[in-house]
Formats: structure tokens, C-alpha cells, sequence
């Protein structure tokens, strides 16, 4: 692979809505099956929650998130993708 770049097994959206007060979605796409792990932090970078959504085959996948139990602020959600990772921000208003 040119410059050995690896070609993304994965890409993610930025959740919808954004910012949200009950819950909101998070969406990827796979290029192949993947084991995905989803980790939610606050933005000290302190890690409050993991959801392992175990093998995911190839195609768009939503994961609903609700806020419940977490404070007004910004958060980051990073997806987990084999060896490869996206992270992205949100919201939570009220």
C-alpha cells in the first residue's frame, strides 16, 4: 500500500441529534466484519463507559445512546475497530 497507509475498515458519523437531551444516535460503516468496541469519556479524557457490540459484519450500524445518566456537557465517543479507532464530540444538553 502506498506511503503504508491501510485502507479504513470503518468510517463514523457524527451523532444525530447533536447536541441531545435524552438520546441520540451513533452510526458507522464497516468495510469488513469487525469486532467494535464503543468507549464514551468526558473531556478530561476519563473513560465512563464501554460497550463492546461484539462482531459486526460488513454494512451501517446504529447504536442508540442515552444520556440518563450522564451530567450537561461534552463528551467524546470513539469506536473501536479492531486495531483501528475514530473519535468524535457531543453534547448533552438539557
Amino acid at each position: 500500500v502506498p506511503g503504508g497507509l491501510m485502507e479504513s475498515t470503518f468510517s463514523l458519523d457524527q451523532n444525530y441529534p447533536n447536541p441531545f437531551a435524552v438520546e441520540t444516535n451513533i452510526t458507522y460503516s464497516l468495510t469488513r466484519p469487525t469486532q467494535i468496541d464503543i468507549v464514551i469519556r468526558d473531556i478530561t479524557g476519563k473513560t465512563l463507559l464501554v460497550v463492546n457490540e461484539g462482531m459486526k459484519p460488513i454494512g451501517k450500524h446504529s447504536v442508540q445512546f442515552k444520556a440518563e445518566d450522564f451530567d450537561v456537557g461534552l463528551y467524546t465517543y470513539t469506536i473501536i475497530a479492531g486495531d483501528s479507532q475514530k473519535t468524535k464530540q457531543m453534547v448533552i444538553s438539557n
